[in-house]
């Protein structure tokens, strides 16, 4: 059977943190188990990695190896790494070469620890999981759903004042307008207001049915719509 291709540099990352375990003081896991988080997670998953250890305690250890440039926790690893906490399932540690302090505040709030893989293998502590408070992924939800309405408020506000700004500009335009052109010139900005006004409550009402319970896929799709901001005008999907 042929193996699974594997990026050389997480390859070398890989030999690297079995000589760190070593040097830790802990006994590198030959063959890696899944653990299984529970019922009580609410994730249906396992714990990994990329490497385990154990300690004299018999504590184990896994490691997700990054060998890229993360700015934040990837999603899979935040849910794992929340979840093993409750779980009492052991410790969930990425392991990088080099980091950003972004990446430290995103382990802190998903409850990862951090190690950095030094030049001569050997770990350097940079988030102690054992000193994470990691948010529950009600908390999570919550906070963006949150933060999608305040996204929503300054969409509405940002569209609200370019209106504003080209009605107060509209007496000049209108001036050598004949016919009706003038009226039906003014009324584009009547329908403007009231469009913005329906998409800005459809939002709103939206958001409020929106809750700590809600699916991914609900909040996402909640998320594209306040991304895309209020439909032209005349849209038939408004």
């Amino acid at each position: 059977m042929t193996a699974a291709y594997e990026d050389p540099a997480k390859t070398r990352m890989r030999l690297a943190v079995a000589i760190a375990i070593d040097q830790a003081g802990f006994s590198a896991v030959e063959e890696p188990i899944r653990v299984p988080l529970g019922d009580d997670s609410r994730l249906n998953g396992s714990l990994l990695g990329d490497a385990q250890s154990v300690d004299n305690e018999d504590i184990r250890t896994f490691y997700y190896l990054r060998p890229g440039n993360d700015a934040a926790v990837p999603k899979w690893i935040g849910n794992l790494a929340r979840a093993s906490h409750a779980a009492n399932a052991g410790r969930v540690y990425m392991v990088v070469t080099e980091y950003v302090q972004d990446l430290v505040e995103s382990c802190k709030e998903t409850g990862a620890g951090l190690l950095r893989l030094t030049e001569d293998s050997q770990f350097e502590l940079i988030v102690d999981y054992e000193e994470t408070a990691p948010r529950t992924l009600e908390e999570a939800r919550e906070s963006h759903i949150t933060e999608l309405r305040r996204s929503m408020e300054r969409r509405v506000e940002l569209v609200r004042v370019d209106i504003e700004a080209r009605h107060s500009q509209s007496a000049g335009i209108i001036a050598g307008m004949e016919g009706d052109a003038a009226d039906r010139y003014m009324n584009q900005f009547d329908a403007e207001y009231r469009n913005l006004d329906d998409w800005g409550s459809d939002m709103s009402r939206r958001l409020d049915a929106l809750g700590a319970r809600s699916t991914t896929n609900e909040i996402g799709e909640v998320e594209s719509l306040v991304q895309q901001g209020p439909p032209p005008i005349g849209d038939p999907d408004k």
